[in-house]
């Protein structure tokens, strides 16, 4: 039985994952692009019995602070579709190309597992190409979407785990709230000691609930 655990960067990834030896782990690199083909390239030749991302994220929500730690069980690409006439986005599920085979017939991916309970806020998130850092970008996020958090790779992940049939779950730590960038506000050694405990709180579930 293999146990997938993946992230974006190695900052993320702690070295205490390494006691358990049912872990596989994965850099998929930063975006939605590197994390698809990553995964794509791992799920060719494996076939997980779960799989995990951990990271890091920024919050819209006031009552989501910095170090908090989160279940995302709704995510959505934002910014991949057709600009219409008036600015608004049409997604892919409002195109002609799309097929029945694919995740992005539907605007959200709903990933709400409700096997392990595990206890954190379960929040909405979007997945963006470009981390939001300008206020009439934040806000038109908020007006079109309502997002509680956003990452860069979360609905690349999903996508590729539903596609594959892929148990999954999808935890972020929040290092920033969404705002016109300050790194000064930003407090990453905090989320990134919570997304270690979290992990080491949710693998022994994992894998107690695998066999």
């Amino acid at each position: 039985m293999k146990i997938l655990v993946c992230a974006a960067t190695d900052m993320e990834l702690p070295d205490s994952i390494n006691q358990f030896t049912e872990v596989e782990v994965l850099i998929h690199g930063a975006g939605a692009a590197q994390t698809a083909f990553f995964l794509g390239s791992y799920l060719a030749k494996n076939k997980p019995a779960w799989a995990i991302q951990i990271g890091i994220a920024g919050s819209y929500d006031p009552m989501i602070q910095i170090g908090d730690t989160v279940q995302v069980i709704n995510d959505r690409f934002v910014d991949l579709g057709s600009e219409d006439y008036d600015g608004t986005l049409l997604h892919l599920a409002d195109l002609p190309f799309i097929s029945d085979s694919n995740p992005f017939t539907a605007k959200e991916i709903v990933n709400e597992n409700e096997i392990l309970k595990l206890g954190y806020h379960k929040v909405r998130s979007i997945t963006v190409n470009t981390a939001s850092g300008y206020k009439p970008t934040i806000d038109r996020m908020i007006k079109l979407y309502r997002p509680q958090i956003e990452s860069m790779e979360g609905a690349a992940f999903f996508a590729a785990m539903q596609l594959n049939l892929v148990p999954c779950l999808q935890i972020r730590s929040i290092s920033n709230m969404v705002e016109p960038r300050n790194r000064n506000h930003w407090n990453m050694p905090l989320a990134l000691n919570n997304l270690e405990k979290s992990i080491q709180h949710i693998l022994p579930r994992v894998l107690e609930s695998s066999y």
